[in-house]
C-alpha cells in the first residue's frame, strides 16, 4: 500500500475540474484543493456532483461544510489582540512599543485581517501574511501587512538535503499571480531570496504564463520585463517577510489541512440524501400514474400528452385502467440517514448542540458538565492555537526590524509582542461577582478591593477611579480594624 497523499481525499474531485494551466506539478493539486474547499464552504453547486436519479431539477446542497468551519472559527483564537511581553524591555520601552503597535494595528486593520485569514485558513488549510514597506510614504505609515492567498505562494527550498546545521530549509519564495497584459495573460512575480550573508533580496517582474520558473518544477523562466529595480531589504531585516500559518500542521509536508479534510464524502452523502428526499416528496405530491390505455388523441388522430389537473376529467375506453402508483410511504429513512451522517461529522469534529448555541440551561450553568461537552472541540482548538501563537510571535519578532528599518522606531530591540485571546466560553458574571464578594467579605479579606476591581473589570464591570480609590482606602481601614480587634482579643 502506497503512502497516503496530503490531498488524496479531494483528489478525485479536483481532477474533474479544469486544471490551472499556469501551474505544474503537485502545486496544481494543492491549489485545486484550496479552490474546492472554498467552493464547499460557500455551498457552490460545482463543489460536488449530485446525481438526480434520472429526473430533471436542481440538486439540494446543505451547508454542512460551512457549519464545520464556522464552529472551529468560533472557538479558535477568539478576540485576538497583540500585547507587549512584560518580561522584556524597560517600562518606557514597553509603553512606547504598546502605543506604536496599537496605532499600527488600527491603521492596517490587523485584527480584521486576522479574522479573515483565520476563516480562510480553516477553509483552505493554509493562510499567510505578507509584510511590505513603501519608503516614499510618510513616516509611521510605511510598513504594511497583507493577507496572502496561499494559491499564489510558492516556497523555494534548499537544493541540498536539509541538515540540522543548515538552518531553515526555505531559502526563498515566489508570489505569482496571473494578470492581463493587453490581450495576453502573463504572470506577475515577486521573488524573495535569502543570500548566504543573511540578506533578503527582492525583485519584481512579468513572465510568460508558461515560463515563470515555478519552484519545485523544471519549468523554464522567460522574463518579459522587470517591474522594479531589484533591491536588498535594509538591516536589520533578515527573514523572508511571508508568514505561513497552517491548519493541522504537518512538518513532513509543510502544508496545512482544511477543517473539512476527510469528511468530504460524508458531506456529499448528505447532499445526495437530501436531494433524493426532496425528489421523493415531489413525486409523492405530483404522483406517477400508469395506464394500459393508449395515449389520448386529438381530433386529427395525433397523440397528445395526458393532462392530469384539478377539475380535469379523464375519459378512458371501457375496460382500461388508469391509476396512481403508490409513492414512498415515509421519508423517515432518509431523515434518519441524514441525521446519522451529520452525527458522524459532529463526532469527528467535536461539534454538538452547545457549539451551535443551543445549550441546555442546566448544562450551561454546570461548569463540569459544560467542560465535558465542550472538551473535544476546545482541546482541538487549543492545539491549533499553539501553531497560530508560534507563527504570530515569529512575525511580531521580525516586525520590530521592519519598524526599526522603515519607521525609525529605535529603542525596541529588546521588546517582544505576543498574541492574546479572549475566553472561548462566555463567563458567568453573576457567579464571578459572587465569588469575588465572598473573598472580599472574608475576615480577614482574601483579596483587596483593587484586585477585586481587576477581576470584575475583566468580565465587563466598569469602575471610576474615584470609586476605586475610595474602596481601597475603606478596605485598608477595615483590615487594620480587624487586625487591631484580634490583637486586643489576644491581650484580653
Amino acid at each position: 500500500m502506497g503512502q497516503i497523499g496530503h490531498w488524496d481525499t479531494v483528489k478525485s474531485f479536483v481532477e474533474k475540474k479544469p486544471p490551472e494551466m499556469w501551474i505544474d506539478g503537485v502545486d496544481r493539486l494543492r491549489i485545486g484543493a484550496y479552490d474546492l474547499y472554498e467552493a464547499i464552504y460557500w455551498t457552490a453547486p460545482e463543489s460536488f456532483q449530485i446525481t438526480m436519479r434520472g429526473q430533471e431539477g436542481e440538486p439540494v446542497y446543505v451547508p454542512s461544510g460551512r457549519q464545520v468551519v464556522d464552529t472551529a472559527r468560533r472557538f479558535m483564537a477568539p478576540g485576538m489582540t497583540v500585547a507587549v511581553d512584560p518580561d522584556f524591555g524597560t517600562p518606557e520601552m514597553r509603553t512606547q512599543a504598546d502605543l506604536f503597535m496599537r496605532e499600527f494595528a488600527a491603521r492596517e486593520e490587523l485584527y480584521s485581517k486576522f479574522s479573515s485569514a483565520k476563516l480562510r485558513g480553516l477553509m483552505r488549510g493554509d493562510c499567510l501574511f505578507h509584510l511590505m514597506a513603501d519608503p516614499a510614504k510618510e513616516q509611521d505609515t510605511r510598513v504594511a501587512i497583507h493577507e496572502l492567498n496561499p494559491g499564489n505562494y510558492f516556497p523555494v527550498e534548499r537544493e541540498s538535503d536539509v541538515d540540522l546545521n543548515e538552518g531553515d530549509s526555505i531559502v526563498g519564495a515566489v508570489i505569482a499571480e496571473p494578470e492581463q497584459d493587453g490581450t495576453n495573460t502573463v504572470i506577475h512575480r515577486i521573488v524573495y531570496s535569502k543570500t548566504d550573508a543573511g540578506k533578503i533580496e527582492v525583485m519584481e517582474d512579468i513572465c510568460k504564463i508558461d515560463a515563470w520558473g515555478q519552484p519545485g518544477t523544471d519549468m523554464d523562466l522567460e522574463v518579459i520585463r522587470v517591474v522594479a529595480t531589484p533591491i536588498t531589504l535594509p538591516d536589520p531585516i533578515n527573514q523572508i517577510p511571508i508568514y505561513h500559518i497552517p491548519n493541522e500542521f504537518n512538518e513532513e509536508v509543510g502544508w496545512g489541512s482544511s477543517e473539512m479534510r476527510g469528511i468530504e464524502l460524508l458531506m456529499r452523502g448528505i447532499n445526495q440524501s437530501v436531494t433524493d428526499e426532496e425528489l421523493s416528496l415531489v413525486l409523492d405530491g405530483i404522483g406517477v400514474y400508469i395506464t394500459d390505455a393508449g395515449s389520448p388523441l386529438d381530433d386529427e388522430g395525433e397523440e397528445i400528452p395526458w393532462t392530469v389537473a384539478v377539475g380535469h376529467i379523464l375519459e378512458l375506453p371501457e375496460g382500461k385502467m388508469f391509476q396512481r402508483v403508490q409513492g414512498v410511504g415515509s421519508i423517515q429513512p432518509y431523515i434518519d440517514h441524514v441525521r446519522y451522517l451529520h452525527d458522524m461529522i459532529d463526532s469527528t469534529t467535536g461539534a454538538n448542540d452547545i457549539t451551535r448555541g443551543r445549550a441546555d440551561v442546566a448544562v450551561a450553568e454546570s461548569g463540569i458538565a459544560l467542560s465535558l461537552r465542550m472538551g473535544p472541540v476546545l482541546a482541538r482548538m487549543v492545539e491549533k492555537e499553539l501553531i497560530i501563537t508560534d507563527r504570530l510571535r515569529q512575525m511580531f519578532f521580525d516586525l520590530r526590524n521592519w519598524f526599526i528599518a522603515y519607521e525609525g522606531l529605535n529603542g525596541v530591540e529588546d521588546i517582544r509582542w505576543f498574541p492574546t485571546y479572549t475566553d472561548k466560553l462566555p463567563v458567568n458574571k453573576d457567579k464571578v461577582f459572587e465569588q469575588v464578594m465572598t473573598m472580599l467579605g472574608a475576615k480577614p479579606p482574601v483579596i483587596s478591593v483593587m484586585e477585586a476591581r481587576r477581576i470584575l473589570t475583566k468580565v465587563g464591570y466598569v469602575f471610576s477611579e474615584e470609586a476605586t480609590l475610595t474602596g481601597e482606602i475603606t478596605n485598608d481601614m477595615r483590615m487594620v480594624a480587624d487586625v487591631e480587634s484580634v490583637r486586643l482579643g489576644l491581650e484580653g
